[in-house]
């Protein structure tokens, strides 16, 4: 039985009714899609990071890996599709590591080889860097549990001693790092994407993935993780997902594969029960994780092989195929708190919307 909140999620930021505790529930709102699709703008290079804002904007993070030194160089670039503009808003240099926008709007970076986290302002344009309580830890995602606390999900490392699947607190206001016991197996060792979250507070990781980033044919599940209880539920499935959207507060759309067979099903999200839809007329594209993304209206958007946009609808359970399509080939799909997508691009890394 789903535990009781007041809490309403809201696209990609969270609304919470209480001071303390960040909204975990997922609510699509109401949007007329006119299946359009325009060019927004351009990055420099391709986004590593992209999340929405409340406010119908996007910010959007590139990488450059510097050599011959182990370090990064970041920059966050401010998307509105209300005037087409992209503006860089905020840079500076760092080891890599996961990345998250906090409910109070500034992006929290956490480098794991030194244990120490950056904090960029996006308004002020700066970025701060602080040190952490902690060593001998990967971190490959990371989740805002609270105003207060963030989830960490890696891999230990101690005395030569590795251990896959661990997951971490981090206090934001002390700044201590600390492990949480958890057994967990090498499909949610580390997770590619983030995890969808439940009105009860749990946290479902649909897809599959070994240790080593390949993902397994073999070992089709999706993975709960109760924070609260610092419990985690397997469920099998009958085949192995590589891409997930959320259509509402109790179901997500699950596209992966069967030996060389694509295959679909809608996964009941409390009960952890699927059962198989429709496919698009073809293959979606097998490099690119996030190229299925929940619209606001409670259907979805895929991109197939040939860069073709799909609808899904949960009324028919299948998809159509959309007269319209990117210019360029889509690497990674955003949904806008206005119900609009962004789609960033390979090539020229155009940014495109459709709406």
């Amino acid at each position: 039985m789903m535990r009781s909140t007041c809490f309403t999620f809201v696209f990609a930021w969270t609304v919470a009714c209480a001071a303390e505790t960040p909204s975990t529930c997922y609510a699509p709102a109401a949007h007329d899609y006119r299946s359009q699709v325009r060019t927004i703008g351009q990055l420099p290079s391709s986004s590593w990071y992209a999340f929405a804002l409340p406010d119908g904007r996007a910010v959007a993070v590139t990488v450059a890996i510097e050599t011959p030194e182990p370090s990064s160089h970041y920059a966050a670039f401010m998307i509105d599709p209300a005037d087409d503009t992209v503006e860089q808003v905020a840079a500076w240099d760092g080891s890599f590591g996961p990345m998250t926008l906090l409910d109070d709007g500034r992006l929290f970076l956490f480098e794991s080889g030194d244990c120490s986290y950056v904090l960029v302002e996006l308004e002020e344009g700066s970025a701060t860097r602080k040190p952490c309580s902690g060593d001998g830890f990967n971190a490959e995602l990371v989740w805002q549990r609270s105003r207060s606390e963030l989830l960490l999900f890696g891999s230990a490392f101690r005395e030569g001693i590795d251990s896959d699947g661990v997951v971490f607190s981090l206090d934001l206001g002390t700044s201590t790092l600390a492990r949480l016991d958890v057994a967990v197996d090498d499909g949610f060792a580390r997770p590619p994407d983030a995890p969808f979250p439940l009105c009860d507070g749990r946290l479902v990781f649909p897809h599959t993935q070994h240790h080593d980033g390949d993902f397994l044919a073999d070992a089709p599940a999706v993975h709960y993780y109760d924070p609260a209880q610092r419990e985690l539920t397997t469920v099998e499935l009958p085949f192995a997902p590589d891409r997930a959207a959320q259509l509402d507060a109790g179901t997500a759309l699950l596209i992966g594969r069967d030996n060389d067979s694509e295959i679909a099903h809608v996964l009941d999200l409390d009960a952890g029960t699927s059962r198989p839809v429709g496919l698009p007329d073809e293959a979606v594209h097998p490099m690119y994780e996030e190229t299925l993304v929940g619209l606001a209206d409670g259907t979805a958007l895929a991109v197939g092989m040939s860069g073709a946009l799909h609808i899904y609808s949960p009324d028919s359970e299948q998809f159509t195929r959309l007269a319209v399509r990117f210019a360029g080939e889509p690497r990674r799909l955003l949904r806008l708190s206005t119900g609009a997508v962004l789609a960033f691009t390979g090539g020229d890394n155009a940014i495109e919307l459709f709406e």
